[in-house]
């Protein structure tokens, strides 16, 4: 164990200023927090390379696992608050693996896609829906925030690790694979010619898509899909957020189809 006294020790700069410090992805590494999420990472067993912590909470979670000692730092929660950079409930931060991408093949028969959501807090609300109600897989485009972002990870409650998620370099040819192999496709839009959730089918296969906060779905993408669906809401609404959303759309099909 090493112990910090030093604002600027260069040993812990990995954690210095965490919101404008994303440089891990990068390198295939995640920087994660509370102890919600630590305990998913270690029942999940993926591999820890650095912590930054206090004792207490060292004593709590790490005494007995085989993490490399010179890679896990000690420090008083002031100082540690000053080190990441901003006001802080929770004093347990570890940078680990990121999980393996999934080829599509192996992902299940019902998945979720998001397109060009740039909220990682959504993404991290959606997955946590996800997860709730049975939906363990995932593909996100190259406009889409990681779902491996601290917050996203953060957010969804460590249930990211509970998924497989798959990246997809061009979303069109994405779904045309998951057509080819019995996936129905559905788009999600509040439109006039929306089907209601509550009218559609049971499908064995399904995939569902959401769309950025602010502009929906990208049209070449809606074109390419089976149906659209929408939750009916009230018209001086128009539409509610992506995460809320997702909650409820997950739980119609859940009653559907599992």
């Amino acid at each position: 164990m090493i112990n910090i006294d030093n604002l600027t020790d260069s040993r812990v700069a990995s954690f210095s200023n965490l919101k404008k410090n994303k440089s891990l992805l990068s390198k295939n590494l995640i920087i994660c927090e509370s102890e919600k999420v630590i305990k998913k990472i270690i029942q999940k067993k993926i591999t820890i390379k650095e912590v930054f912590t206090t004792i207490d909470l060292y004593n709590k979670y790490f005494l007995n696992l085989n993490i490399d000692k010179s890679k896990i730092y000690i420090a008083k929660k002031n100082l540690i608050q000053n080190i990441i950079g901003h006001k802080l409930h929770n004093f347990l931060f570890v940078i680990c693996e990121k999980p393996r991408d999934y080829l599509l093949e192996q992902l299940d028969d019902y998945i979720i896609i998001l397109n060009k959501i740039s909220s990682p807090e959504n993404i991290g609300s959606i997955i946590r829906n996800a997860a709730g109600f049975s939906f363990k897989s995932l593909i996100y485009d190259k406009l889409s925030c990681s779902p491996y972002m601290r917050r996203s990870v953060r957010v969804s409650m460590g249930n990211v690790f509970d998924i497989k998620t798959h990246l997809s370099n061009n979303l069109c040819l994405t779904i045309n694979y998951l057509q080819k192999n019995g996936y129905q496709i559905y788009a999600t839009a509040n439109e006039n010619n929306a089907i209601d959730i509550s009218k559609i089918k049971k499908s064995k296969k399904l995939a569902v898509i959401f769309g950025s906060e602010g502009f929906g779905i990208d049209n070449e993408i809606k074109n390419i899909t089976d149906l659209t669906i929408k939750i009916p809401i009230d018209q001086n609404v128009g539409h509610l957020n992506v995460s809320s959303a997702s909650a409820i759309i997950l739980h119609q099909l859940k009653l559907l189809n599992f």
